[in-house]
């Protein structure tokens, strides 16, 4: 694809938010403070929950993720609307996979997968986004880096909600992180 090759740049406008301010759609969170840093855990499957405060319409969207060492569903939530029944869901599956996912009114479109591996403890998840088009990386624990997605959709979400989706417990996410940086 033309976009394999898209990068991000770095700037000061990055800024990083505190999950205390999660609006829980579905289930619990079980915050936690380790030698990692803090964050938060999943304590039941299928759970998903929006920043109250944070909103992203286009730039850079990051968040962390701990899948424990093993290959969990989790991942990051970008244009939902209030009620989180449409969203793009960027994701990591148990079954090895890097995935984009559109749902609307609670049914999943995929948009674009890659197989992932390898899998550490905390891996990085970034969507750039700019107008109708999605990019979405995948870091793992030394910093390397691949595009797993690449989207152009002809019916954007206009959603600007933010959050965290696990389909199973004991995920873990720490450092959600937005900047205005829109891939280069």
């Amino acid at each position: 694809s033309s976009f394999d090759n898209l990068k991000v740049k770095s700037s000061q406008s990055e800024k990083t938010y505190t999950f205390d301010r999660m609006d829980d759609v579905v289930a619990a969170f079980d915050f936690y403070h380790s030698i990692y840093g803090e964050g938060v855990a999943t304590a039941a499957d299928n759970t998903l929950a929006l920043h109250k405060t944070v909103s992203f319409q286009e730039g850079t969207l990051s968040v962390e993720v701990n899948t424990m060492n093993n290959f969990r569903d989790a991942g990051i939530v970008f244009g939902a609307d209030e009620d989180a029944k449409n969203y793009y869901l960027y994701r990591l599956t148990s079954k090895r996979y890097a995935e984009l996912v559109k749902v609307e009114n609670g049914t999943e479109t995929l948009l674009g997968k890659g197989y992932l591996s390898s899998c550490n403890n905390f891996q990085r998840l970034e969507v750039v986004r700019e107008g109708n088009r999605i990019a979405c990386y995948y870091y793992n624990q030394f910093d390397n880096v691949k595009c797993y997605a690449v989207y152009e959709d002809e019916k954007p979400l206009t959603g600007t909600g933010v959050g965290i989706w696990a389909g199973t417990k004991e995920a873990g996410f720490r450092y959600l992180t937005i900047s205005e940086d829109k891939a280069v």
